[in-house]
């Protein structure tokens, strides 16, 4: 079985981070279809400067089995925004029964 990947990548100039004028390039890639992940949780600020909450869609749907949730009010760290809203989300997504855990 042969496996596709496209890669996209994007390049922002000159943005202001923790102070300093610094470049990134974001790569992107694209896997052709649902990653088989037991489960997976997305928890997205969509205030976020560096990636646009407009991707958080097209992103989480390359993964069959995740959950998404979305804090109107954060940016790009929404684990030190939010931290609260965050906690809760993880240990909700963890209780969740339908999930498999794999115990290491």
């Amino acid at each position: 079985m042969t496996t596709r990947l496209k890669i996209t990548v994007i390049r922002l100039k000159n943005l202001f981070f923790e102070k300093k004028l610094v470049n990134i390039t974001l790569i992107v890639h694209d896997f052709g279809g649902p990653i088989g992940l037991n489960f997976a949780i997305f928890i997205w600020g969509m205030k976020d400067l560096v990636i646009k909450s407009s991707y958080v869609d097209k992103f989480t749907s390359a993964f069959s089995n995740s959950k998404t949730v979305k804090l109107i009010s954060s940016g790009h760290f929404p684990q030190e925004e939010e931290p609260d809203k965050v906690i809760q989300a993880m240990i909700d997504f963890l209780k969740n029964e339908n999930h498999h855990v794999l115990e290491l």
